[in-house]
């Protein structure tokens, strides 16, 4: 198992996601929140910085077990590749952010997605 830490950008997420999966690999996948006080080419927007997490939410749901799992196994089913809602650190997050991420956070664990 391993954790994975992101850049701000949602495909190079979801290319990782999807090698964890191709290898087999149980992942927690963190894609990095952060809308201020950072580089001016390494920030994103507030809505931008939402929608992207809750699509990597969304694309790592289907992430099953690769088909070299043997069926019956009880492991065919497992979700291998997990995201993880952060901010990157408190400077650069602002509390909006941080309530709405604590939002996405509820509304996905109470459906068994995170």
């Amino acid at each position: 198992m391993a954790v994975y830490v992101v850049i701000i950008h949602l495909e190079a997420a979801k290319l990782l996601a999807n090698i964890c999966q191709q290898k087999g690999q149980r992942a927690f996948v963190k894609k990095v929140c952060m809308e201020q006080n950072g580089a001016p080419d390494y920030v994103d927007t507030t809505a931008n910085s939402l929608r992207d997490t809750e699509a990597l939410i969304s694309y790592s749901h289907v992430a099953k077990s690769p088909n070299n799992v043997e069926s019956g196994s009880g492991l065919s089913n497992i979700r291998l590749v997990n995201p993880v809602i952060t901010p990157r650190f408190i400077p650069t997050r602002s509390l909006d952010v941080l309530r709405d991420l604590g939002a996405l956070l509820s509304k996905y664990h109470d459906e068994g997605r995170l």
